[in-house]
C-alpha cells in the first residue's frame, strides 16, 4: 500500500499553511512602477504577479501528488534528496516529508568546496525534519582525481556527486529529486548539483518563491530560522 500524503486539509490548526508575506514583494513593487504596469491585462504585471505570490496550500497538495505518483510509476521504494544545506535542497526535503514518502537525505562532502556552515546547516535540516541522513566524505576520490587532472576542479567533484549519489539511490532503490528552480533553469544561472535527479519538485518555482516558502517552512519550525535568508552558493 503506498503511503499516505499530506494535503493541507490534513494538517493540524497549527500547522495550517498560510500566505507568507516575503521581503521580494518590495522589490517586485519597485519593479512594477519603473515599468509602469498600468494595464491590468499587461503580461509583465502577470510574470510580477506569478513571481511574487504563491499559493501554498495549493502547491502543497499537488507536489505531494505528483511526488507519490511518481515513486508508483517507477516502483521505487521511496526518494533520496542531495542536501546541500542551501535554501533549494532544505525546501525540496521539508517537502518530501510533509508527503511522508519515504526520503533519504545524502550530503556529499569533500575538503575543498563545502563549506562548514552548509555542512552545519544540512545536519540542522536533518535533525527538524527527523530524516535518514547520509554524509558521505568524498575527499579521497576527489584528491585522488585531482592530481591526474588538476586542471577541472569543481567538475571533477560534481562527477563524484552524481556518481555517489545515484549509486546510493540504485542500491536502496530510491528516485532522486531534482532541486532545480524556474528561475535557474529559464535564466541558465544554476549549479549543476540542482540538476541532478529525476523528479523536480520545485522547478516550477521562481527563487524568490522558494525563499518564501523557506519562510513558511521555518514558522512552522521544519527548517532553520536563518534558512529562507540564506544566499545561494554553488559548492
Amino acid at each position: 500500500t503506498p503511503p499516505a500524503v499530506y494535503s493541507p486539509a490534513s494538517l493540524p490548526r497549527d500547522m495550517t499553511w498560510e500566505r507568507t508575506k516575503h521581503s521580494s514583494g518590495g522589490l517586485v513593487s519597485l519593479i512594477r512602477s519603473l515599468l509602469n504596469l498600468n494595464s491590468p491585462n499587461d503580461n509583465r504585471r502577470k510574470y510580477l504577479d506569478e513571481m511574487s505570490e504563491l499559493n501554498t496550500d495549493n502547491y502543497l497538495t499537488r507536489c505531494g501528488d505528483l511526488l507519490l505518483k511518481e515513486v508508483k510509476a517507477r516502483h521505487t521504494k521511496g526518494l533520496l534528496v542531495p542536501l546541500s544545506g542551501g535554501v533549494d535542497s532544505s525546501v525540496a526535503s521539508a517537502i518530501c516529508r510533509l508527503s511522508k514518502i519515504p526520503t533519504t537525505l545524502v550530503t556529499i562532502i569533500d575538503d575543498t568546496h563545502m563549506r562548514k556552515e552548509d555542512i552545519d546547516d544540512a545536519k540542522s535540516v536533518a535533525w527538524l525534519l527527523n530524516m535518514p541522513h547520509k554524509i558521505v566524505d568524498a575527499s579521497k576520490q576527489y584528491n585522488s582525481l585531482e592530481e591526474d587532472i588538476p586542471t577541472i576542479k569543481i567538475h571533477t567533484m560534481m562527477g563524484i556527486r552524481r556518481a555517489l549519489v545515484y549509486s546510493i539511490a540504485e542500491k536502496e532503490n530510491l528516485t532522486v529529486v531534482s532541486c532545480g528552480t524556474k528561475s535557474e533553469l529559464h535564466a541558465g544561472l544554476f549549479c549543476m548539483n540542482n540538476l541532478l535527479g529525476e523528479i523536480l519538485p520545485i522547478s516550477h518555482l521562481y527563487k524568490t518563491q522558494v525563499y518564501q516558502l523557506a519562510e513558511s517552512l521555518a514558522a512552522h519550525g521544519l527548517l532553520p530560522e536563518g534558512m529562507a535568508n540564506k544566499p545561494s552558493h554553488c559548492g
